[in-house]
């Protein structure tokens, strides 16, 4: 009786642990979707006065962009551009415009460079 009871338990217990595991990717898939990381490219590095040595990987998402060396991981650029892209959708449209009108530059950077 007291098996059945704890294997019972601990079927539960997997089975919650990898419901919520699988709902931990829908997001960063869905970011992923709808954000897209990509490689400087020489005419943005320039608009931005950026130097191509160090920035390798970009992301816009509603006019802002984001910049990062090789070293910073994609899904530190995803999270980014969701909260930008969060924070925009919910502030004043106009002072969000404004925002954008600025061009504004995100810069991440890793755990082990300096600026």
């Amino acid at each position: 009786m007291q098996f059945e009871l704890f294997i019972t338990r601990c079927f539960k217990f997997v089975l919650i642990a990898l419901v919520t595991f699988l709902a931990t990717l829908v997001p960063v898939t869905a970011q992923a979707e709808k954000y897209k990381v990509v490689s400087l490219q020489p005419e943005i590095a320039q608009e931005y006065d950026l130097d191509t040595a160090f920035y390798k990987k970009t992301t816009y998402v509603q006019g802002i962009l984001i910049a990062t060396s090789d070293k910073v991981s994609d899904y530190a650029h995803l999270e980014a551009a969701y909260l930008y892209d969060k924070i925009l959708s919910t502030i004043n449209p106009d002072v969000a415009q404004r925002v954008r009108d600025r061009k504004v530059l995100c810069i991440l950077v890793g755990h082990d460079e300096l600026t």
